[in-house]
């Protein structure tokens, strides 16, 4: 690499950290990316890796990197230095020759941010020794500079070959001419930590990608952490102090024992370890420093450590230094804590509003439940602040939570006045600090119990900077029985919504029933009884003695109330998941409480949407973006967490498998809506209809029943290859109101069809009926939410076009799916069609107010006559899949009491027919797909 001309080697210096930081901020946010991925032209060798951190910062910001060096057998140490004092030059002679003299090798590369680039490039410009240890240098968000420190050889080539790696800012800065690249929408911290970092790190060192970016699970019982514990920010050991390892309940954050697991008194390094832990098991640390007050305690809370760490660090201010006094100066008989993350808090988000932190906190003792709700917010953690730490406290001890009182305490903190009542020592209750981090999908919950502040207690909450689907090691687990699954539906709901995921439980060959309860009332005094008969009479048929539950919306919070009830109804439930409660809110612990030994009586789940991320239920919660209210219920990404949670391995697949058409059945109810009871009397027909026309093949119907108070039918034998229509015939003063519905083939036996009707009389049917005319009224249904604009993907939504062909011609509708019909921020599942007013007009911009998931459209679907003489055709492209929907009707004319419902899959396949799957068949699974989740990742 030759030597630049004197012109292009101009260097940016910015003097002091804060006028640097500010400089960051003033410029607007770009991507770039100006490098050669491959062959540098210099030899790629493992050596040690050192981190030099930046201002009022640690080793602490390399952790997850290096548990990522970690996981590519990484065979050289990755270390950081913790910077402090004057002579920074003479401090990192001692400590890369130490790392050489341990590894014996010539030379280590460094990895360097923030301030801590300024200090390397001087380094590395203050003399040929001190460029001679270090073979390649990363500046990450500091300093910018046209060369790379340490100057040129005699043959022109840098001696220490040099890369930047840029966050949010200014997109011309650069380490050196050749290397750098921009990540413009990570924080300055963040791109420290980040896996897109990290590959860059990797291949600029190796020459080559890496073998993951995930952290790799160690077998539990080989974990290792180490550390130091420092004052903040000066980095000095805390010399004198006890550090005690405990093993603590991850669901209330108590110790499990009266012992610590380790214990050492802290020398002037303020090292510990490396102590043995369990990967799989929660731990405080607790600092205990002497004070002219009595003992000052620090206990440290972190999620599980899955590999061996060796860069932890406990950074704690000193007694009697300004930050100290001012967190003290608020003492009283509530909880103090720090929050850390090595990745910057936003609240805010001025590139992508949606893409924000979440960290909700709720104290609970045996007095009051204190809800604190999510702190982060535009004023706690600004999109342009690099907010580290979140220092929570009740400011000025008035037991009142006023999060926008914001405390100023230095940079890349947040000090933010929060109750959470502590009125005793030892504590009496316990802390739940729940995240949703953005960029990822699943919850983080760290518990701990509420130490008091006036009894000189203080907590640090560390989560990590990353979240991940493979978070433990793969041991042989306890296991999973197979038992009976059923479905509690939401509001308005019925076992329709369960439907699709039946039919998939079915394809992974489940050997239990999958069935689904029709609630009849919303009121848990009358719903727990009847739950525990439907419960009951499940497990006499099966011969199990338990059940798993799932549960949608209120139906969440109906369970909720039935676990919590009794331990007789808890113990009828051996795991339960729920899916996006808005009613319910948020649930930090499992319902029905805890066992002996402190675990949860009924293991729980919660999938939500990530627009309803404040709510969650238990600390195994996961998020979806740019999915619907009911689509959380009924996708195959859904369907994937929900196999795993019950049975503890990957499905199969995630599709619909069709069965030989012979051998296909259908069962199911018909229910007035939304009460969910039973038409008693109606006459229920099953007809085989023509695919191309809707039109009956025959003038008998395949079968025919009158329905009892239950509503029940079949099962009934169908053809998986055609297509029927099912026809409600209901009495009435008027004369009989017929009811079609519409279907796509049923590929596989499916014994939760629901035919929802509005009883005559009621409002529903009356706002319809009043329109009634020579025209087609009918209720196109999906148990996925329509969406006709999308404020997340514009390209996500769906398109339904309706034409009608009679002999008098064709009248076009076109698409009725728009952003007026069908808003992204509705829940449509059903959309009810009718030409209002009789008026032959479309008009779908005229919308009809019909209740919650239903939009009412003016659509002009001519039947002049009866019995019919056209056909309507209502031509389907759903979103996110690829393959047309087609059902094709008769024309029923409304005037003559027809009433049709055309229900189209929420799925979509290649593989749709018996014979295609055959054809497919000389590799049964080669269709096999759980589909890895849409990850909210920028």
């Amino acid at each position: 690499m030759k030597r630049p001309s004197a012109m292009s080697r101009t260097i940016t210096a910015v003097a002091g950290a804060f006028l640097f930081f500010a400089f960051l901020a003033a410029w607007p946010a770009a991507a770039r990316t100006n490098h050669k991925p491959g062959d540098r032209g210099f030899k790629n060798k493992a050596l040690p890796i050192v981190f030099v951190h930046g201002f009022n910062g640690s080793a602490a910001q390399y952790e997850t990197q290096a548990l990522r060096w970690a996981s590519n057998d990484y065979p050289k140490p990755v270390t950081g230095i913790d910077r402090s004092g004057a002579d920074q030059n003479a401090q990192l002679d001692d400590f890369i020759d130490d790392i050489r003299d341990q590894t014996g090798d010539s030379r280590v590369y460094v990895v360097a941010h923030s301030a801590g680039t300024f200090i390397m490039a001087q380094y590395l410009n203050s003399s040929p020794e001190r460029a001679a240890r270090v073979a390649k240098y990363i500046g990450i968000d500091g300093l910018s500079t046209a060369d790379c420190p340490g100057g040129v050889d005699e043959n022109g080539d840098w001696n220490v070959p040099c890369m930047g790696i840029w966050a949010r800012g200014n997109p011309d800065r650069m380490v050196g001419p050749d290397y750098n690249v921009q990540f413009a929408e990570q924080g300055h911290t963040q791109s420290v930590g980040s896996e897109e970092s990290f590959i860059e790190q990797y291949k600029f060192f190796t020459g080559k990608e890496p073998k993951t970016t995930s952290i790799l699970a160690e077998h539990p019982g080989r974990v290792k952490i180490a550390g130091r514990a420092l004052n903040y920010p000066v980095n000095t050991g805390i010399e004198g102090a006890t550090l005690q390892l405990w093993n603590v309940n991850r669901i209330t954050g108590e110790r499990k024992s009266p012992r610590p697991e380790a214990e050492v008194i802290l020398d002037a390094t303020g090292n510990f370890g490396p102590w043995r832990v369990d990967g799989r098991q929660r731990y405080e640390i607790n600092v205990i420093r002497p004070s002219d007050e009595g003992p000052r305690q620090n206990h440290f809370y972190y999620e599980p450590f899955i590999r061996s760490n060796h860069l932890l660090r406990l950074n704690i201010s000193p007694i009697g230094s300004a930050l100290s006094e001012a967190i003290v100066a608020n003492s009283g008989p509530h909880t103090g804590v720090s929050v850390v993350r090595q990745k910057e808090w936003w609240g805010s988000n001025e590139v992508d509003p949606t893409n924000v932190d979440v960290l909700s906190i709720t104290t609970t003792t045996p007095e009051e439940v204190e809800r604190a709700g999510n702190v982060v917010t535009p004023e706690t953690a600004p999109y342009s602040a690099s907010t580290i730490a979140m220092l929570i406290f009740d400011v000025g001890a008035d037991g009142i939570t006023h999060a926008d009182a914001l405390v100023s305490l230095g940079p890349f903190l947040s000090g933010i006045d929060v109750y959470m009542p502590a009125p005793q020592d030892p504590p009496n209750g316990k802390i739940s600090f729940v995240h949703q981090q953005r960029g990822t999908c699943r919850l983080q919950v760290i518990n701990t119990p509420n130490w008091s502040m006036e009894g000189n207690h203080y907590m640090t909450v560390t989560f990590r900077d990353w979240s991940q689907d493979m978070s433990d090691f793969d041991l042989p687990s306890k296991k999973h029985s197979k038992l009976p699954i059923v479905f509690v539906h939401g509001a308005l709901g019925s076992a329709a919504q369960y439907e699709t995921q039946a039919l998939r439980w079915a394809s992974n060959d489940y050997p239990k029933p999958v069935i689904a309860i029709d609630r009849t009332t919303s009121n848990s005094a009358d719903l727990n009884p009847m739950l525990d008969d439907f419960f009951d009479a499940v497990m006499a048929e099966t011969g199990d003695d338990q059940v798993y539950v799932l549960a949608h919306s209120l139906g969440v919070n109906l369970m909720n109330n039935y676990l919590n009830s009794s331990p007789e109804r808890t113990a009828r439930v051996a795991s339960y998941f729920g899916f996006d409660s808005q009613s319910a809110g948020p649930v930090p612990d499992c319902p029905g409480g805890l066992d002996e030994n402190g675990d949860w009586n009924v293991p729980c789940m919660g999938l939500y949407r990530k627009a309803n991320n404040t709510n969650y239920l238990g600390p195994e919660t996961l998020y979806l973006p740019d999915y619907g209210h009911t689509d959380i219920v009924t996708s195959a990404e859904s369907f994937v967490e929900q196999y795993k949670f019950f049975t503890g391995k990957e499905p199969k697949t995630a599709m619909i498998l069709p069965e030989p058409p012979w051998r296909v059945e259908i069962a199911g109810r018909t229910l007035n809506y939304p009460a969910n009871t039973g038409i008693e009397g109606a006459t229920l027909q099953l007809w085989k209809v023509n695919g191309a026309t809707g039109e009956r093949t025959s003038t008998v119907p395949e079968a025919e029943m009158i329905l009892d108070a239950t509503g029940d039918f079949g099962p009934w034998p169908v053809n998986g290859d055609r297509r029927y229509e099912i026809n409600v015939i209901r009495p009435s003063d008027e004369g009989p109101r017929q009811n079609h519905f519409y279907y796509e083939p049923f590929v596989r036996s499916n014994y939760l069809l629901r035919l929802n009707i509005s009883p005559i009389g009621s409002t529903l049917s009356n706002v319809i009926t009043a329109n009634a005319g020579p025209h087609t009224g009918v209720s196109v249904v999906r148990q996925k939410e329509w969406w006709g604009s999308n404020t997340f993907n514009q390209t996500n939504v769906d398109v339904l076009d309706i034409s009608t062909t009679t002999p008098g011609g064709i009248e076009k509708a076109g698409n009725v799916v728009t952003p007026q019909t069908a808003p992204y921020t509705a829940f449509t599942i059903a959309m009810i069609m009718f030409d209002v007013d009789a008026d032959g007009q479309t008009n779908t911009d005229a919308l009809v107010n019909l209740g919650p998931f239903l939009s009412g459209i003016d659509v002009y679907m001519p039947a002049p006559q009866d019995p019919p003489n056209g056909t309507v055709t209502f031509a389907h492209q759903q979103r996110k899949m690829d393959q047309p929907q087609v059902i094709h009707t008769p024309n029923w004319p409304m005037e003559a009491f027809h009433f049709m419902t055309v229900n189209f899959r929420e799925w979509a396949q290649d593989i749709d027919t018996w014979e295609k799957w055959k054809a497919a068949h000389h590799n049964p699974w080669r269709w096999q797909w759980p589909p890895k989740l849409a990850r909210h990742k920028r």
